[in-house]
Order: structure tokens, then C-alpha cells, then sequence
């Protein structure tokens, strides 16, 4: 069995998920730009039932580019993201990869919603790449 733990900027709020590691993908849609202020966000799913989530977050929820809605969960205190749901993905959270303790063993397995992809990104040729998400 294996461990991920990792939390917020202020560290008011943590996270665990046990299991086995799942790989990363990379996203690159328009509302993930925003959310991180930069080109894309990493983003692990993992069981519902793997997940631990300490500390008081609030939620924000918006429909995205896929049509279905995205619930965010963030710190009060600093405002990072640590977590989301999809209802693409039910009985699944989705962990951003750079609130982790430990990023260095995470590989990302595809890119999606490349369509929005800063012009200036290079592309990984060794990952499948998606314009949208995958159906």
C-alpha cells in the first residue's frame, strides 16, 4: 500500500490518500488556468474512500467545459485548492499534484482539454493528448 499526504500553502489544511498510486494528468481547459493562475493543473484521481481530507475547506462549485459540474475545495485562510469532484467521475476525488509533499514520483499519463493550451506550451510526445476530455 502506498501514500500520498500533502495540503495548502498555510498548511491549515491536509490531505491523505492511501492506495495505490494512480498516475497524473495534466489539464490544460481554461477554468484550471484560472484557478492556478498559470498554463495548466496536475490532478490525481483516487477512491472517494482512499481520501482523507483535515481542516476546514469551502467549496465552489461550476459547470465546465464538459457540461458536467466541478466542485472545488479550498482553505479559508490561504485559498488553495486541494481537492475537486466531478460528476464526470462519481465515487472519485480529484488531488492537485502540486499540493503534495512529495511531487518528484509523479509521471502525468495524458494531457486533456489541449485545444486550450497556452501556444507556448511544449507538447510531451510520450503522453496521449486530448482535445477535450476523453468519453
Amino acid at each position: 500500500m502506498s501514500q500520498m499526504t500533502g495540503g495548502c500553502l498555510c498548511g491549515a489544511v491536509r490531505c491523505e490518500a492511501k492506495g495505490e498510486l494512480p498516475g497524473m494528468a495534466i489539464c490544460y481547459c481554461t477554468d484550471c488556468q484560472k484557478q492556478t493562475g498559470s498554463a495548466f493543473l496536475e490532478v490525481i484521481v483516487v477512491p472517494d474512500d482512499t481520501i482523507a481530507v483535515a481542516g476546514e475547506t469551502r467549496s465552489y462549485a461550476k459547470q465546465g467545459d464538459s457540461g458536467r459540474t466541478l466542485t472545488r475545495r479550498f482553505c479559508l485562510t490561504c485559498g488553495t485548492v486541494v481537492a475537486m469532484t466531478s460528476e464526470r467521475l462519481p465515487n472519485k476525488t480529484l488531488i492537485m499534484g502540486g499540493t503534495l509533499d512529495d511531487t518528484k514520483s509523479l509521471r502525468p499519463r495524458m494531457a486533456l482539454f489541449c485545444g486550450s493550451a497556452q501556444p507556448w506550451m511544449q507538447e510531451n510526445p510520450d503522453i496521449p493528448r486530448h482535445p477535450r476530455m476523453p468519453t
